[in-house]
């Protein structure tokens, strides 16, 4: 199973935001869809670094759901996701008019909306390459198998961030005791296990070793039963 990329798109239009949901699946995609730069902004903010992939983003959109479609709502997202440092493109039935966007236009990222003019896939398939060249790609590639429960039935995508900084710290030259940061991600990560583990059959779990009442396992006791079962071959 190759690597599911999240990309949230950012269009006032309904029929647009329903669009790229519709054609998700087939092109391996996650999508998540906002009508205003508002709600898309504030839903990046929320997300851990690297949660989202790419964002596609129309260009006379509104800035707020009270507001009017407007010119300034390009000007405003273009200048937040160059803060959050996520790939994007832009989708919209006006690029003739948009000469302020020259700079977007000429790397490439710019597409129009409409009748024999791009398609909704000319966009999503231009994010997916540009996220195929990524950090956090190149480190997926490499170690694909356990990067594929999440988002899915087993992991929530979440916890993606925490094994691709688990990993990152491991293979980094500059760190002489990279176990020292790995603590919290490795122990957090292992709480989502047994968390979904006793959620898929609580038979697995003995109930005395779930604390139920903080909604977390116990992690110490956990690790020395499953030590000991391992050990014993089990």
């Amino acid at each position: 199973m190759k690597y599911k990329p999240l990309i949230v798109v950012d269009d006032d239009e309904p029929d647009t935001r329903e669009l790229f949901e519709d054609i998700a699946p087939g092109l391996n995609v996650e999508i998540r869809a906002f009508e205003s730069w508002d709600k898309t902004k504030e839903f990046l903010e929320n997300q851990s670094k690297g949660y989202v992939d790419g964002v596609i983003l129309d260009a006379r959109g509104l800035i707020n759901s009270d507001s009017s479609p407007h010119d300034s709502h390009i000007m405003e997202a273009v200048k937040g996701m160059n803060s959050f440092g996520i790939p994007y493109a832009i989708y919209s039935a006006y690029t003739d008019e948009l000469n302020f966007l020259r700079a977007e236009m000429k790397e490439g990222c710019v597409f129009t909306k409409g009748h024999n003019k791009h398609k909704p896939q000319d966009v999503i398939e231009y994010l997916k390459k540009k996220i195929a060249n990524s950090d956090k790609l190149k480190i997926i590639n490499k170690y694909p198998e356990p990067f594929q429960c999440f988002g899915g039935k087993y992991l929530d995508k979440k916890y993606e961030r925490l094994l691709l900084d688990i990993i990152t710290a491991l293979d980094s030259d500059k760190l002489t005791k990279p176990e020292d940061i790995l603590y919290n991600p490795c122990r957090i990560l292992l709480e989502g296990v047994f968390i979904k583990v006793n959620e898929t059959d609580e038979k697995v779990l003995p109930y005395a070793l779930v604390n139920f009442d903080k909604q977390r396992p116990n992690i110490k006791v956990l690790l020395f039963v499953f030590g000991r079962k391992a050990s014993s071959n089990w």
